[in-house]
Protein backbone atom coordinates (compact mmCIF):
# COMPACT_ATOMS: atom_id res chain seq x y z
CA UNK A 1 0.00 0.00 0.00
CA UNK A 2 2.80 2.42 0.91
CA UNK A 3 4.14 2.13 -2.78
CA UNK A 4 0.60 3.14 -3.93
CA UNK A 5 0.86 6.15 -1.93
CA UNK A 6 4.02 7.06 -2.74
CA UNK A 7 3.02 6.95 -6.90
CA UNK A 8 0.08 8.82 -5.98
CA UNK A 9 2.07 11.53 -4.27
CA UNK A 10 4.43 11.75 -6.98
CA UNK A 11 2.19 11.89 -9.87
CA UNK A 12 0.33 14.61 -7.98
CA UNK A 13 3.42 16.34 -7.97
CA UNK A 14 4.05 16.04 -11.34
CA UNK A 15 0.50 17.45 -12.38
CA UNK A 16 1.47 20.42 -10.25
CA UNK A 17 4.60 20.63 -11.71
CA UNK A 18 3.14 20.42 -14.99
CA UNK A 19 0.32 23.20 -14.24
CA UNK A 20 2.90 25.24 -12.86
CA UNK A 21 4.92 25.38 -16.19
CA UNK A 22 1.32 26.01 -18.40
CA UNK A 23 0.96 29.13 -15.94
CA UNK A 24 4.34 29.99 -16.26
CA UNK A 25 4.15 29.90 -19.80
CA UNK A 26 0.47 31.53 -20.13
CA UNK A 27 1.82 34.28 -17.64
CA UNK A 28 4.94 34.45 -20.45
CA UNK A 29 2.26 35.35 -23.15
CA UNK A 30 0.43 37.62 -21.23
CA UNK A 31 3.25 39.69 -20.12
CA UNK A 32 4.47 39.66 -23.89
CA UNK A 33 1.29 41.03 -24.92
CA UNK A 34 0.67 43.54 -22.24
CA UNK A 35 4.17 44.91 -23.27
CA UNK A 36 3.10 44.71 -26.81
CA UNK A 37 0.06 46.91 -25.94
CA UNK A 38 1.82 49.22 -23.68
CA UNK A 39 4.71 50.17 -26.49
CA UNK A 40 1.76 50.73 -29.31
CA UNK A 41 -0.31 53.02 -26.56
CA UNK A 42 3.19 54.74 -26.44
CA UNK A 43 4.03 54.92 -29.74
CA UNK A 44 0.11 56.29 -30.38
CA UNK A 45 1.06 58.73 -27.14
CA UNK A 46 3.82 60.54 -29.00
CA UNK A 47 1.97 60.80 -32.36
CA UNK A 48 -0.89 62.47 -30.36
CA UNK A 49 1.64 64.70 -28.63
CA UNK A 50 3.44 65.41 -31.98
CA UNK A 51 0.48 66.50 -33.86
CA UNK A 52 -1.07 68.10 -30.96
CA UNK A 53 2.57 70.36 -31.30
CA UNK A 54 2.51 70.33 -34.61
CA UNK A 55 -1.36 71.91 -34.96
CA UNK A 56 -0.17 74.65 -32.02
CA UNK A 57 2.49 75.84 -34.22
CA UNK A 58 0.24 76.08 -37.29
CA UNK A 59 -2.02 78.26 -34.92
CA UNK A 60 0.71 80.14 -33.71
CA UNK A 61 1.98 80.94 -37.04
CA UNK A 62 -1.14 81.97 -38.67
CA UNK A 63 -1.59 84.56 -35.33
CA UNK A 64 2.15 85.82 -36.14
CA UNK A 65 0.55 86.02 -39.92
CA UNK A 66 -2.44 87.94 -38.79
CA UNK A 67 -0.79 90.38 -36.80
CA UNK A 68 2.07 91.01 -39.46
CA UNK A 69 -1.30 91.38 -42.11
CA UNK A 70 -2.85 93.86 -39.02
CA UNK A 71 0.48 95.89 -38.92
CA UNK A 72 0.56 96.26 -42.75
CA UNK A 73 -2.87 97.37 -42.38
CA UNK A 74 -2.36 99.80 -39.69
CA UNK A 75 0.88 101.04 -41.82
CA UNK A 76 -1.02 101.29 -44.99
CA UNK A 77 -3.33 103.70 -43.43
CA UNK A 78 -1.18 105.32 -41.98
CA UNK A 79 0.59 106.01 -45.57
CA UNK A 80 -2.83 106.98 -46.68
CA UNK A 81 -3.48 109.54 -43.82
CA UNK A 82 -0.07 110.73 -44.37
CA UNK A 83 -0.40 111.01 -48.18
CA UNK A 84 -4.06 112.87 -47.76
CA UNK A 85 -2.66 115.41 -45.45
CA UNK A 86 -0.09 115.97 -48.10
CA UNK A 87 -3.15 116.34 -50.54
CA UNK A 88 -4.57 118.88 -48.18
CA UNK A 89 -1.41 121.26 -47.75
CA UNK A 90 -0.58 121.18 -51.58
CA UNK A 91 -4.35 122.22 -52.23
CA UNK A 92 -4.85 124.89 -49.78
CA UNK A 93 -1.31 126.21 -50.94
CA UNK A 94 -2.39 126.37 -54.04
CA UNK A 95 -6.06 127.07 -54.35
CA UNK A 96 -8.14 130.07 -52.76
CA UNK A 97 -10.23 129.84 -50.14
CA UNK A 98 -13.42 129.54 -51.44
CA UNK A 99 -13.14 127.30 -53.89
CA UNK A 100 -10.95 125.39 -50.83
CA UNK A 101 -13.70 125.36 -48.88
CA UNK A 102 -16.23 123.14 -51.29
CA UNK A 103 -12.98 120.67 -52.25
CA UNK A 104 -12.76 120.42 -48.51
CA UNK A 105 -16.22 119.37 -48.02
CA UNK A 106 -16.09 116.71 -50.84
CA UNK A 107 -12.71 115.26 -49.46
CA UNK A 108 -13.36 115.04 -45.84
CA UNK A 109 -17.13 112.76 -46.81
Amino acid sequence: GNMEAEDKMREQIENLELERDQDKQSWERDKLELEGDLSEIKARNQTLIETVEKSQLEVQSAIDQKKIEENLVVGLKDELADMKRMVMDFIQRILPDEVLHGALQRFNK
